[in-house]
């Protein structure tokens, strides 16, 4: 007979099963949990899954082959999409593993290992492991059932101070201490105006016995009805608040101020902490809507807002835009989500929303279409450089601020005859005569409009005492009654050193003087000109080296530049013809409209012009609302919100935008709408304490990448009215309370003046927390734990227990024990080496002393 080799015996025979072997059953029920049980549709399950998590974590890249686009090794010609965001889903990574179809085949794949395990896997020591893998794996599939169908995460920023003012006589006020922010406050004795000025999260205080001590300083501008000052104030440290003159020092160095630290006593300012009550959930979508400046918002939460793809009615509703080759072609879409009110008794409740439009990277710009109610030409004009460089103007004949750009340079106007045409051709140059009566003083002055500059000292008069200075030319103002007037604004001042600005028209009867200087858009009480002073005003020829000039057919558009021999040069033009005006620049008209109406809509940015980051946060997303009451409806375009505070101070720009509609019902009330996440209210109210940053050697020099990691002191209400003790969180050290959890998302970094104007900051005056539950999650450890355990067993503890069962046998049958005989994985039958008959060999219990070891080992192998 054979000899058994070393590597086969009994063991290796009772697992070499197949598992694809059919089993018997009967009927319909045993034909299912045939089909429940089969290995082929485990593995089907894990094939479908497998493809259906790559394709929504990691897309699908494929060639975009077309007309010279053949060669697949070409790079150029790869598309990267992600299927999710087709228009058709629309689903967020977290949606993708949460619909019914991945469901559904988590659930197949439990079913199919539950059965399969309780037909085919006998319980026995040796399949201990399998059982345990496979126990763990439902127990994690259970887990991330409730994780994933309870899981919840938002954020919120949480300010580190806030600015209480408190004035006698009037409420309580109080501004996040925010670097920009700013707020006024009305009393009996006139308005009090605060801005925050500064801030510094590392204040080191030099007072005895403090030496070192570091704070949080915030540096306020007041400007009250008597004065104006900046005050200090230090978190932790108010009996150190200061005031400080600017130019002059701190107060309490000024010997008139008797060595005390404030001004204005009366005015108490102070640092408090800012708790945040809200937190707001990422993606997601709310319309709010409160009265014209309330103080607290109705939400309304949108279900099924897009979030990848553009939606609008007509390709009309936005602008033309320039799109590469590899932009998706634009295609109107349809959206009509109704946003119903959730409380009955809410503000504008009988005002119904619904949004109509989503663009997802998109901007607000005006722009003029004909159909105008009358006369209002409008043009566009692009200036193209030698070296190729081009701006496009876009001027207006009748509005006084828009019909000329460059200093004058280039104009536009509006003429009802020829003989108003005519003007544009004179050659004479602008000259103002100036006269004193009563002395034989008089002086022309000629100019051109674009060598004025407003500023400068003013010129006298020869010895008569009285000076002047041109400020500036107004061309072709319009009158209410359709005609328009040209006017020259000159400053002067008489002997005693009196200013005055004078209005010098075309027609000296319209002459006027105001007693301080103003603009045609803002004058102060003009009076009739002092006749001390004479002004008269020649135009000659209006400004504009290249002038624009419409009119009536057969005026049409002309345009009017200088020929280079001191004449000028009339020329007929239309949209699209190019004109060498200026040596070295061509001048091409784009548009002309003669009755242009104003409109304003989005502009989609193409996608390779947009900020990742930006285009990430959905920081340029506009929804288009309906607002409808009964007959009554309108709709806006509206920007996306991060957060939706409460006030209009508390992000200062800074946290989020704030640019809320003002929509104007029938009935004459005033409905203030913004749309941004959805807002819910936090169990306890979270307060941060302090904020620090966890540097490399050297420091953070706001530079360089040298933080290590971000940490946020917090405190939580108590139910009490008190606070928490301090938790610290960081970045990968959560904390959790009250059924929250609190981790590190963001922070306030500091930042320069972004353009002249603006102010700096130091940072670390907020930070931003992620909030969110973690239902589940233990459970899901568990089951890891148990599959774990369960390889373990299988790969290490099973084959140590079949090869000591393996060598008993073979040490049986050496001894002569056991006949040279190998067993059948079924029923313990045996099969004689040499070919004979089957010997049944009688199993006994397994509690029973005389079965022999080869015998267990032949029962307990099988699988």
């Amino acid at each position: 007979m054979k000899q058994p080799s070393s590597t086969s015996g009994p063991a290796d025979l009772a697992d070499s099963v197949s598992l694809f072997a059919p089993l018997p059953s009967r009927g319909i029920g045993g034909r299912l949990l045939d089909l429940l049980a089969s290995v082929r549709l485990g593995i089907v399950t894990m094939i479908a899954l497998f493809v259906y998590s790559s394709v929504g974590s990691a897309g699908i890249v494929y060639p975009d082959l077309g007309p010279g686009s053949w060669n697949v090794l070409n790079p150029a010609i790869w598309r990267h999409e992600m299927i999710r965001q087709w228009p058709m889903f629309e689903l967020t990574e977290f949606e993708w593993f949460h619909t019914p179809f991945f469901n559904g085949l988590i659930a197949l794949l439990c079913v199919n290992m539950i059965v399969a395990t309780l037909r085919r896997i006998r319980l026995s020591v040796l399949n201990l492991g399998v059982w345990m893998i496979h126990t763990g794996i439902i127990v994690l599939c259970v887990g991330s059932v409730v994780y994933f169908g309870t899981k919840f995460e938002g954020d919120a920023p949480v300010i580190r101070r806030e600015v209480v003012i408190e004035i006698p006589g009037v409420p309580t006020a109080r501004m996040a201490a925010l670097p920009g922010n700013a707020t006024a406050v009305t009393t009996p004795e006139g308005e009090y105006s605060f801005e925050v000025v500064s801030v510094d999260p590392n204040w080191e205080l030099r007072t005895e016995g403090l030496e070192g001590t570091r704070a949080f300083a915030v540096t306020v501008s007041v400007r009250s009805p008597a004065q104006q000052f900046m005050r200090q104030l230090l978190a932790g440290y108010p009996q150190h608040t200061e005031d400080v003159i600017p130019g002059k020092g701190r107060v309490v160095k000024l010997p008139e101020f008797g060595g005390r630290a404030i001004i204005d006593e009366a005015l108490r300012l102070s640092l408090e902490a800012a708790p945040q009550r809200h937190f707001w959930l990422k993606d997601s979508a709310a319309v709010y809507l409160r009265a014209e400046g309330g103080a607290e918002w109705a939400q309304r939460p949108i279900e099924g807002l897009p979030r990848y793809n553009d939606y609008v009615s007509n390709v009309t509703d936005v602008w033309p835009t320039v799109r590469l080759e590899s932009d998706p072609p634009f295609r109107p879409a349809l959206l009509d989500v109704d946003v119903p009110a959730v409380r009955s008794g809410e503000a504008f409740a009988d005002v119904s929303t619904r949004v109509t439009g989503f663009l997802r990277y998109a901007v607000m710009q005006e722009g003029f279409v004909s159909g105008g109610a009358g006369i209002n030409p409008y043009v566009e004009v692009e200036l193209a450089a030698p070296g190729g460089a081009t701006a496009t103007q876009r001027l207006l004949a009748l509005d006084p601020m828009r019909r000329s750009a460059y200093q004058g340079q280039l104009t536009f106007d509006w003429v009802k005859s020829e003989d108003e045409l005519a003007a544009f051709a004179s050659t004479a140059a602008r000259e103002l005569i100036l006269r004193v009566p009563g002395s034989s003083f008089e002086r022309t002055v000629s100019f051109r409009p674009a060598d004025l500059s407003g500023e400068g000292p003013l010129e006298p008069l020869g010895d008569t005492g009285f000076s002047f200075r041109i400020r500036s030319a107004q061309d072709r103002l319009p009158l209410a009654d359709g005609r328009t007037v040209t006017l020259l604004l000159v400053d002067w001042s008489d002997p005693a050193g009196k200013r005055f600005t004078r209005w010098v028209f075309e027609d000296p009867a319209r002459n006027r003087d105001n007693p301080e200087a103003a603009s045609v858009e803002d004058p102060v009480k003009p009076i009739p000109p002092d006749e001390r002073v004479e002004m008269v005003y020649r135009p000659g020829r209006p400004s504009g080296t290249i002038a624009l000039v419409a009119g009536p057919a057969p005026i049409g558009l002309r345009m009017f530049y200088d020929d280079g021999a001191g004449g000028r040069v009339q020329r007929a033009v239309a949209p699209g013809d190019s004109v060498d005006a200026v040596p070295g620049m061509k001048v091409s008209v784009r548009r002309y409209i003669p009755d242009a109406q104003r409109q304003v809509k989005p502009r989609i940015v193409p996608r390779h012009q947009r900020d990742r980051d930006s285009d990430a946060m959905q920081s340029f997303a506009l929804v288009r609302v309906e607002f409808s009451s009964g007959s009554w409806s309108e709709t806006r375009w509206i920007p996306m919100h991060r957060y939706s505070f409460d006030t209009g101070f508390d992000g200062a720009n800074i946290l989020s935008r704030f640019e809320p509609e003002l929509v104007r019902l029938p009935d004459g009330r005033v409905l203030e709408t913004i749309v941004g996440r959805e807002r819910r209210e936090l169990p306890v109210a979270v307060v941060l304490d302090d904020f620090h940053l966890t540097t490399h050697v050297g420091g953070f020099t706001g530079r360089v990448s040298s933080i290590r990691d971000w940490n946020s002191v917090l405190k939580f209400q108590t139910e009490g009215g008190g606070l928490s003790a301090p938790v610290e969180i960081s970045t990968n050290d959560p904390a959790h309370y009250a059924g929250l959890w609190y981790f590190q998302a963001f922070w306030d970094a500091p930042r320069p003046a972004r353009e002249p104007g603006d102010i700096a900051s130091a940072g670390l005056a907020f930070t931003g927390l992620g909030i969110g539950n973690r239902n589940g999650v233990y459970t899901q450890l568990i089951g890891c734990c148990i599959s774990v355990a369960g390889m373990v067993y299988a790969f290490y503890i099973k084959p140590i227990i079949r090869r000591r069962r393996r060598l008993a046998v073979l040490a049986d049958i050496e001894a002569g024990r056991l006949p040279r005989r190998r067993y059948t994985p079924l029923e313990d039958t045996p099969i004689m080496d040499d070919g004979g008959p089957p010997a049944i060999v009688e199993r006994e219990d397994r509690a029973g002393a005389g079965r022999s070891s080869a015998e267990r080992a032949a029962g307990e192998n099988r699988s």
